[in-house]
């Protein structure tokens, strides 16, 4: 008489494969996503995978940051700060997010059909934890501090875009 074995194991292991996974695609997905909204201008594409008043305020602080290190004077930086949340505020939307984009090196700007990501855009992953990766996309042949840090991070099962920064501005410690 055989031994009949139980399916739970194969049924655990199936049910981990599927979930690392999908831990590893859905980061690739929301930047596509992302891509897609800001090359066809869709807001509420942009809204959906935007987390907007996060990526305000983190690159209020990031850029606040940047310009107390590189002051000399504390009310050369009080005046600027103040500039900065207006220029951010109104910056921040979906063409403003185009133009950031760009800013990295990875856009032909203009409004033409061919306005889309070039075709030597180097991307790079790195994951952080379960709920935050850092996507590095950069010009080829462009050097990796020169790169623009999109970091997505998750909340439930849905991945948005969280922050957006440089190593180049922030220094090369700037990924907290």
């Amino acid at each position: 008489m055989t031994r009949r074995r139980s399916p739970l194991p194969w049924l655990l292991a199936c049910t981990m494969i599927l979930v690392a996974c999908w831990f590893w695609i859905a980061p690739h997905r929301a930047y596509d996503r992302l891509v897609e909204a800001v090359a066809f201008g869709s807001a509420t594409e942009l809204a959906a995978v935007v987390d907007f008043p996060t990526v305000r305020q983190q690159l209020k602080d990031d850029l606040q940051a940047a310009i107390a290190r590189r002051s000399r004077s504390r009310i050369g930086s009080a005046v600027t700060a103040t500039l900065l949340e207006s220029a951010i505020d109104a910056t921040l939307t979906p063409s403003g997010l185009a133009n950031l984009i760009t800013a990295f090196g990875t856009r032909t700007p203009g409004r033409a059909a061919a306005d889309t990501l070039k075709t030597g855009t180097e991307v790079s992953y790195r994951y952080h934890s379960l709920s935050r990766v850092d996507i590095h996309i950069r010009a080829k042949g462009e050097s990796d501090a020169k790169s623009g840090i999109l970091t997505f991070t998750r909340e439930g099962a849905r991945w948005r875009l969280s922050r957006i920064w440089s190593e180049q501005l922030l220094g090369v410690n700037g990924g907290t």
